[in-house]
């Protein structure tokens, strides 16, 4: 099965919103996440960079909302 099969755009973006409004993610949601999905952490990370729903600084592995969060370019707008 292909990723968009498994986690598909509205349910896993559904997930990731939830999570975002009530604290910021970390590696432990993701791997709750996994878990319900039945997927590796890799394939999650992957699906969810795709769908530009986090940003991993790839230095020290820190999850952010997205890159422009991570790079401190965030719009009040």
């Amino acid at each position: 099965m292909q990723a968009p099969e498994i986690m598909p755009r509205g349910i896993i973006s559904g997930a990731i919103e939830e999570l975002k409004n009530n604290k910021s993610i970390d590696w432990h949601d993701l791997y709750e996440m996994k878990d319900a999905f039945e997927v590796s952490i890799s394939a999650l990370t992957t699906r969810l960079k795709q769908l530009k729903l986090i940003y991993i600084d790839e230095k020290n592995k820190k999850i952010y909302s997205s890159e422009e969060a991570a790079k401190g370019f965030i719009s009040m707008f």
